[in-house]
């Protein structure tokens, strides 16, 4: 958890502005077991605006960075050809334009984005006692890692594109931040001849022309440079004597030549351990279901209603689903369809058919369907019959807006709730939603 605090805290404490990424369905996702956060989270970082003065030092502790005890040394893999070639090879100079995403360090040019093998390749190495290249990241994550080569240390935010996981050395640079704390001894520029040994304020603003955003705190100044929300370049400046002290850069683009894993054809295992529901039951914390007579408990694979006769019908959902991702599915039977977002509780990518339904919605106020839930209430029942159901199991009843209409409401909490539209003294609308953690199911 401790890299994942860190890029929290730099990003906070240490960008002192926000930026924001790629836009995706998240559906009430689970935070990531092993510390890591989605790429959206990595928006959701950027767009704050934090209060707090930055930290002078938010590099690791001298505790962090230097264990007690020698850590055991991890083999590294060897970088491919391919890495050792360099895929995304970066110029022999340094351009004019801040939106190169380019950065000279010892008078060596990294350019954003570029895989952590090509990296490699150029020398860096992984700081062992922190970062460690062989963790897996889940599709659509990221993680921090810290690199060092000669005098010089960067963070850099290393993210995964792909629908299945990978690990860190098979993913991608986005982001590299140096400061001088950690690279006191460096020659470090930027495109337009800006050096942080030299360069004013002002030099970057005839450089760049006038920063998207600027902040002021009482010891540092923040200029950020922004192309779009996502891809920035930021400067930091020391007021006591107006000396730069960190660049941030980020681009937040996948490369062009990134390939794509494939998706797998087996069923999943925690799809193939599902097993339905033999009856209704009398404790809504179940969350079955049973629509057109067929039983069904929430979570539930997509796969078990099209054993019972519906159909993902095309166009209207997505054919798959990245690993630990979500997205939509439209299912039709005789007539009638509904649509809801699916989850796929595996890492890797995986079909639609084989991802869950964690919540059932049936809102058409004439549909031909069968549908009952906790107790046998059922749509179309008359509200009254089901309150002497549902109010010893805790369901509660809240008014509605048009006289005559009102809620009947059950919630353990987001996301895992029941709610029941009345109107006209009938069940209009029955709505289900259990959305469970990776490590939930099946408990």
């Amino acid at each position: 958890m401790k890299k994942r605090n860190q890029l929290l805290g730099r990003m906070l404490a240490g960008t002192l502005m926000g930026c924001a990424m790629l836009g995706l369905v998240a559906c009430g996702e689970d935070a990531d077991d092993n510390g890591r956060g989605s790429i959206e989270e990595v928006k959701e970082e950027k767009e704050a605006e934090p209060t707090e003065e930055p930290t002078e030092e938010p590099t690791p502790t001298e505790a962090e960075a230097e264990p007690t005890e020698e850590p055991e040394p991890t083999e590294e893999p060897e970088p491919t050809e391919a890495a050792k070639a360099g895929r995304n090879p970066a110029p022999a100079e340094l351009g004019d334009d801040v939106y190169d995403y380019q950065i000279s360090i010892n008078g060596e040019i990294i350019r954003l984005p570029l895989y952590v093998e090509d990296l490699l390749a150029q020398g860096w190495e992984v700081k062992s006692n922190i970062s460690d290249l062989s963790d897996t990241l889940r599709p659509n994550s990221y993680d921090l890692f810290y690199f060092e080569k000669d005098d010089a240390e960067i963070i850099a935010d290393v993210l995964n594109w792909d629908v299945n996981e990978r690990t860190a050395q098979e993913c991608v640079v986005n982001g590299i931040q140096i400061e001088r704390s950690s690279a006191k001894d460096a020659e470090v520029q930027l495109p337009g001849g800006i050096d942080w040994n030299t360069s004013t304020y002002d030099d970057v603003v005839a450089a760049y022309g006038t920063p998207s955003y600027e902040n002021d705190t009482s010891s540092l100044k923040f200029v950020r440079y922004e192309e779009s929300t996502y891809n920035t370049v930021e400067v930091r400046f020391r007021l006591e004597d107006g000396q730069i002290d960190k660049f941030d850069i980020n681009y937040y683009e996948q490369p062009e030549d990134f390939e794509q894993g494939e998706v797998s054809t087996d069923v999943p295992e925690l799809t193939a351990k599902y097993q339905a529901p033999t009856a209704l039951s009398d404790d809504p914390a179940d969350f079955i279901i049973e629509v057109d007579g067929a039983l069904y408990q929430l979570p539930c694979p997509v796969s078990e209603f099209v054993k019972n006769g519906w159909e993902v019908v095309d166009g209207k959902s997505e054919a798959t689903i990245e690993g630990r991702g979500a997205g939509k599915v439209t299912l039709r039977k005789n007539n009638f369809e509904f649509w809801t977002y699916v989850r796929n509780y595996d890492d890797n990518a995986t079909s639609a058919e084989n991802s869950f339904v964690t919540d059932f919605t049936l809102r058409d106020h004439d549909a031909n369907v069968s549908v009952k839930i906790v107790g046998g209430v059922e749509y179309h029942q008359d509200k009254d019959e089901a309150m002497k159901i549902l109010e010893p199991l805790g369901f509660e009843f809240e008014d509605g807006t048009i006289a005559g209409s009102g809620y009947l409401t059950l919630k353990y909490k987001s996301f895992r709730e029941y709610e029941l539209y009345v109107a006209d003294g009938i069940i209009k609308d029955i709505s289900v939603a259990n959305e469970l953690k990776k490590d939930e199911l099946y408990k």
